[in-house]
């Protein structure tokens, strides 16, 4: 996978990502980390680029072979005998990773690393470009282009075609619909979460020498009843696969300054017709209340107190 050009980065950011979008499997080995290589039938966990879903393979014709190490850890083995239900859902492409929600039929989050180079192109193109099905997730839990089909939704890019300027391979992967979620229109997906976007854009040119992280998810906040005073999390979802229409989506900014220096910006916006007057900073939030809301880390393997955060 060509994410990064730098391996020093390469290595910090591939422990980032298994902090960030791999907790699932490390809460299930915390205790029995050796379960997968002493268990016949439970033999590998597969995390797919493009192969396949997430599946453990549990061969039905053999018995499990007992673990050594205590009866707790045979009966954990003969618990996961035939596999697990689910596992953390994670993609990798050229130039992004994403999270699955497989329930949602939308990522929970797009993290990318955008340089320069990325963006330098003389003839930028997106026509003739078609959305198209993310065939490594079982058909349960994909969403499709008819889910979209007269909903009165956009098909919102997470990772932004506009960010790969400079390779038309690359701009056709960002169209999987993996990487999309519904948005508003007029006003929002064509609006200010474009303008968002260019922000992103217009950081990595000034930046030049080095790129930036950027990640990308939806959300699903609570609001208010005002008639009971209780908090409820209401959302669409529209299509045959009830693909999730998220209330809220947040972008996170994450860059080095010449000095060695790091910043973080984090903005998060309704997903609503949003007055075009409105100042892209007024969208700026805690990256605290990003991580809750999301149930992840962002970054976190930079010491917060290290940070220049929303500068």
């Amino acid at each position: 996978m060509k994410l990064f050009h730098n391996r020093k980065l390469l290595s910090w950011m591939r422990t980032g990502v298994i902090s960030i979008g791999a907790f699932t499997i490390g809460v299930y080995f915390e205790r029995n980390g050796h379960l997968y290589a002493d268990v016949g039938p439970t033999k590998s966990l597969s995390i797919s680029t493009h192969g396949g879903d997430d599946v453990i393979d549990s061969p039905l014709s053999k018995p499990p072979q007992p673990l050594p190490s205590s009866s707790s850890s045979s009966h954990m083995a003969e618990i996961s005998r035939f596999g697990f239900p689910s596992m953390d859902s994670l993609r990798s492409y050229k130039n992004f990773l994403l999270s699955y929600d497989r329930r949602n039929r939308v990522a929970n989050w797009v993290l990318e690393y955008i340089t320069n180079n990325d963006l330098i192109s003389d003839d930028y193109n997106r026509q003739g470009i078609e959305f198209r099905e993310d065939q490594s997730f079982h058909h349960y839990f994909r969403s499709t282009n008819h889910d979209y089909k007269g909903s009165g939704y956009d098909r919102g890019h997470l990772a932004a075609a506009g960010n790969y300027r400079s390779n038309p391979e690359h701009i056709k992967e960002t169209y999987v619909l993996s990487n999309i979620a519904p948005q508003i229109g007029r006003g929002f997906n064509r609006d200010k979460w474009n303008d968002l976007e260019k922000y992103c854009r217009r950081k990595v040119r000034e930046l030049k020498s080095s790129g930036i992280w950027i990640c990308t998810g939806p959300l699903y906040l609570p609001q208010k009843d005002t008639t009971s005073g209780k908090h409820f999390i209401n959302y669409e979802v529209i299509g045959h696969n009830h693909v999730a229409v998220p209330t809220h989506f947040f972008k996170v900014l994450l860059y080095p300054n010449n000095n060695g220096q790091w910043f973080m910006e984090c903005f998060l916006m309704p997903n609503q017709v949003i007055n075009d007057k409105k100042s892209l900073q007024s969208y700026r939030v805690n990256p605290e209340i990003i991580e809750r809301s999301a149930g992840i880390l962002l970054f976190n393997q930079i010491p917060r107190h290290q940070l220049h955060i929303n500068p």
